[in-house]
């Protein structure tokens, strides 16, 4: 019996295969850099065993005369990877939200939130929050579609530097995300995207290990022409770990 049980989980295999598209050359080339960033950063296993991270964003957004224009402070935690709570202040009304894996609920003002449309929102700051902070091991979603763009030179503030690039979408959006990974240590450096017509090149200025990953710290958005020169700085972040209550 459990003989017959081998084969047939065997044959299963076989057919499952079978049935996978073969990924061509640049997408071998895509998800063998991202293995390699994913080691530079500390390691799947780091990213899938999270335990309890909490950490400060600090958002400031600047204008065309570098002057400081608005600002935003959230707080999120992370129970496990799969979990995230958010907590934040917007045009005056607190806003928290939690998400389980797979059920979202929030709060503004202290009053819980039924609307839909509220729900969709705080989830999408949820979705774009992890999605930034991250990286690279958001890039193993198996929904991404991987190009790889080969070697090339990203003109930086201070000094040019020798990256891999790649091209990344997504089913039903229209944005064009790339990464840039440094050439000697495959960490990523920079990620940019086109988003209608308006191309943001976001800087990894510095980067902090905590929970055995390399994480962000600070970092700066510029607008970007779609060379990914540097035309001016339009906000800036600032990643602070905090301890967990």
């Amino acid at each position: 019996m459990r003989l017959n049980r081998f084969f047939s989980f065997l044959l299963l295999s076989l057919i499952h295969y079978s049935c996978v598209e073969p990924r061509n050359d640049t997408e071998n080339k895509a998800f063998a850099l991202i293995d390699m960033a994913i080691e530079a950063h500390g390691g799947m296993s780091s990213y899938l065993n999270l335990h309890k991270l909490h950490y400060q964003k600090t958002s400031i957004t600047i204008n065309k005369e570098n002057q400081v224009v608005d600002s935003l402070v959230q707080h999120l935690k992370h129970p496990t990877v799969h979990e995230t709570e958010v907590q934040f202040i917007a045009s005056d009304r607190q806003l928290k939200a939690r998400y389980n894996g797979t059920e979202l609920s929030a709060e503004i003002d202290g009053l819980t939130q039924y609307d839909t449309v509220v729900l969709s929102s705080l989830r999408n700051t949820i979705d774009a929050a992890n999605f930034v902070f991250f990286q690279p091991f958001k890039l193993r979603d198996t929904s991404a579609q991987l190009r790889y763009l080969g070697n090339r030179t990203l003109a930086l503030t201070e000094k040019n530097l020798a990256v891999e690039a790649l091209l990344v979408n997504y089913p039903n959006s229209q944005d064009q995300w790339y990464f840039f990974f440094d050439g000697k240590t495959k960490q990523v450096v920079a990620n940019a995207v086109l988003h209608e017509g308006k191309m943001s090149l976001i800087v990894n200025d510095s980067l902090q290990w905590h929970k055995n990953m390399l994480v962000h710290h600070h970092r700066t958005s510029y607008l970007s022409n779609t060379n990914f020169e540097l035309i001016r700085p339009q906000a800036r972040y600032l990643y602070t770990m905090l301890a967990v209550e």
